[in-house]
């Protein structure tokens, strides 16, 4: 299970609204809390997600999408808190629904009004296809899908806001304790507050330097205008404004300063980050105290111990940015937070591949929104830092599973320069290359490889240049050509890396040299891909270590040792199930399928056939689909369906011809293997028309005509 938000004081007075709601949930699998901002909606959603989630056996999942600027990334950001592996190219609501079609658990989307068309068409598709997962929503109105039930949550009654305000007075003051005589002026100012939540909590806050008669007067003279309006959501709204309003005019002048400026963070920040904002010659002791001062009159909220990480409430962040932007610091602000986000992305290329893989992505990925934001800006004020930026990044979006959108992004940034083969691009052109390979877009690797090696030979790079040779290698191993190129590409980028490299990127190295090698010397080849293996099981990356694994399986495969690379690929399958990753799972199925194809155990062929052209259908990868095809046609070849299969090898060959791609060794047997025994059981003629018609199928009607067919013989 994800880990829900904690919140340092228990909640008051909703015992009845988590019940009904919890109810709800039993009710339908789609259920959003609608409410006013600072109503104590999120608050709310943790109380009734920590209250089902042990009914869930996969776990309940808090996703807040406040810091997504970007609506179509909301499909990005649940697939991140879940862990999952997003297939680069694909549609990411079908990899979702793809992903946790069997799933049982609970998503949480909290602070979907911004990004509510987004948010709703996700939890329509998921509810629809994913028949044990549940959808609890939060959002200013209900998300507006079938099967939805909403419930409109009010302010505090009278009794529970006096009991909510004392809660929070006692945390900001111990000494705190309400007398009869003030008990009835902490009712009246629960009253002026419409017993909004937040809005308690911030005056509640202020009870460690004035008095409750103190804090009577002042906000009778600032909701004066507000007093016998009706507590309708727009009274509630103006309530809140001017409750902000007046706590940020309590606070120092440095404390405004701070204030605003931490608006510039999206989706949080550490001290260090903060530092970076902050009027310069600010100590580490000096911003923590700051920090700490705002944390107790609730501007800033915090969480994560020992390194504790800041955030402020999206309510708050908004209002902190219309100040900046009055201040006129907004540019300022927003080329510090590039500038730290320039620093931590170099830091994060700096130390890829050394500790583990775990570590190194809970370190940086809390970032990921900053990096966003950082992105955006930078793109239109300063391409050139944005391309220093991205240049950094390409091993974060692929270990991070977005190398679809770190594919975009890097792209866009590319396209922003005035000079795209200024020296300075040089990073950028080396990310695009390398995110090009998860993203299957294997030609633009070899373009973007080629010019960085150009523009690194005249910079005398020589790292950049051993990349780039490693990358054009590896496109050309991939697409099917010249060969004898790649493997000489490959060779020099390794010798290079033996010397200068990491334990990781030699062992990918070694993975991709040894890959290219055993095409012309299998023994050689296998070889030194066993050593791949072993350095890469040395190191605690997981990731690697499946890759290098697939290309093993893929080297007994093609040796001639179908039943150790079955097992191999079963092993990887089985890890690969439990890590959530989809797109892997859909590359070692379509493995599985062809060995067990030549294997002639047809039945689980035809299984781990479908389960990876299922994976590729829903997530829009193709190579999912054609691949594993010319497994199931050498089995209905074997089953006395010739002509059909005959038509799915004439597909299978359009999808090579469309991506121009020749087939991957393994699939070069297996389309071999189906060409010879079509060849023994249709005659020539036949066979070319069957073919001429299988390459005008599409892929909907290829899947239709080999499912036409049983999984097995009974």
């Amino acid at each position: 299970m994800s880990e829900l938000p904690h919140f340092a004081l228990p909640i008051v007075g909703r015992r009845r609204e988590i019940d009904e709601i919890a109810a709800r949930m039993r009710e339908s699998r789609a259920v959003t809390i609608a409410g006013a901002g600072g109503i104590g909606k999120t608050r709310v959603a943790v109380e009734v997600a920590a209250g089902i989630a042990p009914t869930q056996r996969d776990g309940v999942w808090f996703v807040d999408l406040a810091p997504i600027a970007d609506p179509e990334l909301v499909s990005a950001a649940v697939a991140s808190a879940i862990g999952l592996e997003m297939a680069p190219n694909a549609d990411p609501i079908a990899s979702l629904t793809t992903a946790l079609a069997s799933s049982q658990m609970t998503i949480v989307l909290d602070n979907c009004e911004h990004v509510v068309t987004h948010a709703a068409r996700l939890a329509q598709a998921l509810v629809a296809a994913c028949p044990n997962v549940r959808i609890l929503a939060t959002s200013r109105e209900p998300l507006g899908i079938e099967q939805e039930l909403g419930y409109r949550l009010g302010t505090l009654d009278a009794e529970a806001a006096c009991e909510l305000f004392v809660t929070h007075a006692r945390a900001a003051d111990p000494q705190f304790e309400p007398t009869p005589e003030s008990a009835a002026t902490v009712r009246e100012i629960c009253v002026r507050l419409d017993g909004i939540p937040l809005a308690i909590q911030l005056v509640a806050a202020c009870v460690r330097t004035m008095t409750l008669g103190q804090l009577r007067s002042r906000l009778d003279g600032r909701f004066r205008l507000l007093v016998g309006e009706s507590r309708a959501a727009s009274s509630r709204h103006k309530t809140m404004q001017a409750l902000i309003d007046w706590s940020y005019d309590l606070l120092s002048e440095r404390e405004r300063v701070a204030f605003r400026r931490l608006g510039v963070f999206s989706g949080g920040f550490t001290l260090e980050a903060a530092r970076r904002v902050l009027p310069a010659g600010s100590s580490e002791d000096e911003t923590a105290a700051l920090l700490s001062s705002l944390v107790e009159k609730s501007m800033v909220a915090v969480s994560g111990e020992p390194a504790p990480r800041y955030a402020l409430l999206e309510s708050m962040r908004h209002y902190a940015l219309q100040r900046l932007a009055d201040a006129e610091e907004t540019e300022t602000m927003r080329a510090a937070l590039a500038q730290y986000v320039l620093e931590r992305s170099a830091q994060a290329a700096a130390t890829f591949g050394e500790g583990s893989e775990e570590a190194w992505l809970a370190a940086f990925t809390p970032d990921v929104d900053n990096v966003r934001a950082a992105l955006e800006w930078a793109r239109g004020a300063d391409p050139l830092l944005a391309a220093r930026i991205a240049g950094n990044l390409a091993d974060f979006w692929e270990y991070g599973s977005r190398a679809g959108e770190g594919l975009r992004r890097s792209e866009a940034i590319l396209a922003a320069l005035e000079r795209p083969d200024d020296p300075a691009a040089l990073p950028l052109l080396i990310a695009i290359a390398r995110i090009g390979l998860p993203a299957h877009v294997y030609r633009r690797t070899l373009q973007m490889a080629e010019r960085a090696h150009g523009i690194a030979l005249r910079l005398g790079d020589e790292a950049s240049a051993a990349e780039a040779l490693r990358l054009a290698g590896r496109a050309r191993y991939l697409l099917g050509i010249e060969p004898q190129r790649s493997q000489h590409e490959l060779a020099q980028a390794l010798q290079y890396l033996r010397e200068h490299g990491k334990a990781f990127h030699r062992a990918r190295a070694m993975r991709d040299y040894a890959s290219a090698l055993a095409l012309a010397d299998p023994v050689r080849g296998g070889g030194l891909l066993l050593e791949a293996l072993e350095l890469a099981g040395s190191l605690e990356w997981p990731s690697l270590t499946l890759h290098v694994e697939i290309n093993v399986a893929e080297r007994e495969f093609r040796s001639g040792n179908v039943g150790r690379a079955a097992e191999r690929a079963r092993h990887i399958i089985e890890v690969l199930r439990g890590r959530r990753a989809p797109h892997q799972l859909g590359h070692a199925l379509t493995n599985l399928s062809s060995y067990l194809a030549m294997a002639g155990e047809y039945d689980e062929s035809i299984a781990a056939a479908r389960e990876a052209i299922e994976i590729g259908t829903r997530s829009d990868t193709p190579n999912y689909i054609a691949i594993p095809l010319q497994a199931v046609a050498i089995a209905l070849v074997q089953r006395g369906a010739a002509e059909a299969a005959a038509e799915l090898l004439g597909f299978a060959e359009a999808f090579y011809a469309r991506f121009t791609m020749e087939p991957e060794p393994t699939e070069a047997i297996v389309q071999e293997r189906l060409r010879e025994l079509l060849r023994l059981h249709l005659d020539a003629a036949t066979l070319a028309e069957r073919s001429d018609a299988g390459r005008l199928l599409t892929e909907s009607q290829a899947c239709l005509l080999a499912q036409s067919y049983p999984a097995d013989r009974s």
